[in-house]
């Protein structure tokens, strides 16, 4: 597990695994994931009782958007020749890449991702992720000073927000044209873990269970 500093008194490490499809070219990989996120509570100056809601809070929000969101993804690069087709046919969630979904770029968006929906709640300091059909190598990420992942200009399309999937605290790991209208809006925004409204959605779902099924051909 990654260790911050010697000014942390403690440090956790959360762990998630979820099955997933990514797309090379026209081929799919099925594969398993496993991530690992280290992270410490933010103490600042509030009170024992705020910081911890807060950090049941940020427990909450990651839970409940890795469960939803990160299960059964299937991971694009929009740059595919198969993007515009997967993005408006497919039952599951799509998540769209500024290129090819190795585990270099995944773990990078990740750590973006969980940073942006955990903010004021958690210090994300490491993301670790590890994949079968990597033959189980683990690739970690820790931002440096001077980092940065691209804007919204990776997609070619004009969209609703000023900045990426991965820079919001919002639920989605898409883009939304402009002027579209959410059926959800505030699922979109975390505003009920419990039991919220997915928008409906339909025509394929790729099973995801690399034991069964091989790598296939569009």
């Amino acid at each position: 597990m990654y260790f911050p500093s010697d000014e942390y008194r403690s440090c956790v490490s959360i762990p998630f695994k979820f099955n997933a499809v990514r797309i090379y070219g026209v081929s799919l990989h099925p594969t398993i994931f496993e991530i690992s996120i280290s992270c410490t509570v933010i103490e600042d100056a509030r009170t024992p009782a705020v910081v911890e809601s807060k950090s049941e809070e940020g427990m909450q929000r990651l839970n409940f958007w890795m469960e939803s969101i990160l299960t059964d993804v299937v991971i694009v690069d929009v740059n595919s020749d198969l993007f515009t087709e997967l993005a408006g046919s497919v039952d599951n969630t799509v998540m769209y890449c500024p290129g090819p979904p190795t585990d270099h770029l995944l773990v990078e968006l990740l750590h973006s991702k969980i940073t942006s929906i955990t903010a004021g709640m958690f210090d994300i300091h490491c993301v670790t992720i590890k994949s079968t059909d990597t033959h189980g190598i683990e690739t970690s990420f820790r931002p440096i000073d001077g980092y940065e992942l691209p804007g919204v200009g990776y997609i070619a399309e004009e969209v609703m927000h000023p900045v990426p999937w991965w820079q919001r605290d919002t639920i989605e790991i898409c883009e939304f044209a402009k002027g579209a209208v959410l059926e959800d809006e505030l699922f979109n925004h975390f505003s009920d873990f419990f039991s919220p409204k997915k928008p409906e959605a339909d025509i394929i779902i790729f099973r995801t269970n690399p034991d069964d099924d091989e790598d296939g051909q569009i």
